[in-house]
Order: structure tokens, then sequence, then C-alpha cells
């Protein structure tokens, strides 16, 4: 199958363009001066284990921008639930106040739409883990005749003169002692919009929190 041919194709890629070996320690590492995606370099480097999620992250991408969509209206309360359910037990020592908007709905992919949500949701999850009352909001814009989905928090936020590198691959705003990461969540959400034929943008404060919306069109 071509598909699958195109998944070892990727994978012996990844390997043979990022791996090196320390000659240190003689453990497989990441080469930061090595191009892995495109234009774009590990930013910092990653040992053996890493390399195996690293290159899954890289297919998820991959398929995103071209897997077969199964669109549906989609309740999005309610896929939005199940996402809060995960992030709540994982982190039950935390205190987080969750809104959100009841009757948001959207036409789209249920599998790409809670790829979408697990991130958007977990990033805001994620960013708000210093503060002492986090709050993180679900709810919906009317834009120009379009719904405009939007989730944000009171956390880290963004220096908006980095707004457009959020959405590039391997590409993180936040150093990985402050916030771990890979730097593909926003990079995946932002090619499954694009691949429903809508529209990402983001924008957020340094200290004050952040916001990602999107819109993805419904048939005629």
């Amino acid at each position: 199958m071509i598909e699958s041919a195109g998944r070892r194709q990727l994978i012996v890629w990844a390997y043979k363009s990022v791996a090196a070996l320390d000659p240190a320690t003689g453990r497989i590492l990441w080469r930061q001066d090595v191009p892995i995606f495109g234009n774009y370099a590990v930013p910092t480097p990653v040992w053996k284990d890493d390399l195996l999620l690293m290159s899954g992250l890289m297919l998820t991408f991959s398929r995103a921008g071209r897997a077969e969509l199964s669109c549906e209206n989609l309740d999005i309360g309610t896929l939005a639930e199940l996402v809060h359910y995960d992030l709540r037990h994982a982190a039950i020592e935390r205190t987080v106040n969750f809104e959100m908007q009841p009757g948001i709905s959207a036409w789209g992919d249920v599998r790409q739409m809670m790829t979408i949500l697990r991130t958007l949701l977990g990033n805001a999850w994620k960013y708000t883990s210093r503060k002492a009352q986090a709050a993180v909001r679900l709810y919906s814009e009317e834009r120009e005749g379009a719904t405009w989905i939007c989730v944000s928090d009171n956390g880290a936020g963004f220096d908006m003169g980095q707004a457009t590198r959020l959405f590039r691959p391997f590409t993180r705003l936040h150093r990985q002692d402050e916030f771990a990461g890979h730097g593909m969540g926003l990079a995946t959400v932002s090619r499954i919009v694009q691949r429903h034929g809508g529209r990402i943008e983001a924008e957020g404060a340094v200290g004050e929190g952040a916001t990602v919306r999107f819109w993805l069109p419904r048939p005629d």
C-alpha cells in the first residue's frame, strides 16, 4: 500500500536525518543543527525514548493533512466534557475553574475534533498550572456570519510578536523547563482545521493568558 510505504519512508527519513550518536555516552540523540521536517529543526536534544515519540508526532501531523474526513454535526459540549474528565483525573490535585458555553456545535470529523479539543484544552490546562486560580473557558463567537469556537485561559500567555510561530511544527514559545512539550500540538490542530477548509488564529499577552479560536465551514 502506498500509505504504508509512506509511513515507512517517513520513519526511516526521521532516523537518518535526525538521529546521531553522542560520542561521550554512546546514546542516540537528536542533533539540533539537522532539519527534520521541512526547514524546522529540533530545538533541544532528545534521547532515544523520545525518538519514537517524535516520529509518532510527525506521522500524526502528516495524517492530519490527508486523512479522509467523515463529517457530521458535532455536539462540542459532549466532546469537551470527555476531554475535561480526562484532564481533571490526570491532575486531581489541581483546581481549575472550567466554564463551557452550552449549545456549541460544529460540522467536522469527530476523531479530528477530539484531537483539536484535547490539544487546545490540554494546552490551557498546562499553561495555567502555575496560576493559583486557574481559569479555562470554552465558548463561541459570531463573526461575519461564521461561528468561531474559542478556548481561552488566564495562564502564561505569549508575546503577540511571536504569534505567527505558534502553528509551526516543532516550534515552542516557552522553555522546556517551564512547560514541557514538543511543539507539534498547535501545528497539528492548524493542519486539521485547514483540512476542513477552516481558519485558526490566536491572541495572548505574556502573563495574562491566551485565546485560540477556530472556524469550520458548514455544508451549503
